[in-house]
């Protein structure tokens, strides 16, 4: 709860359209192509999971990458109707 109150109170993610929180894509990369290579021709797509994402832009970075399907989530309001704006 510290967490999400104190962002809340915050503002910052109505403010900020984005906000990398660790890294980008750039420097994941090399080691997500490691341990996750595409799928094979003909085989679903790759699932990706990016729980707590925030207001961050790996996600979409990651689909236009073409590492499948991402699916980003988090649970502040602000920071949802932020990235629906930006991506929906």
């Amino acid at each position: 709860m510290y967490w999400f109150r104190s962002i809340c109170r915050d503002h910052r993610f109505r403010l900020e359209q984005t906000n990398e929180w660790y890294c980008d894509l750039g420097e994941l990369e090399p080691l997500l192509r490691q341990h996750m290579p595409p799928a094979a021709e003909g085989a679903p797509a790759r699932r990706v999971l990016l729980p707590g994402c925030g207001n961050s832009e790996l996600g979409p970075q990651m689909v236009a990458a073409g590492f499948g399907h991402v699916t980003c989530v988090d649970y502040v309001a602000g920071v949802i109707d932020n990235m629906n704006e930006l991506y929906g």
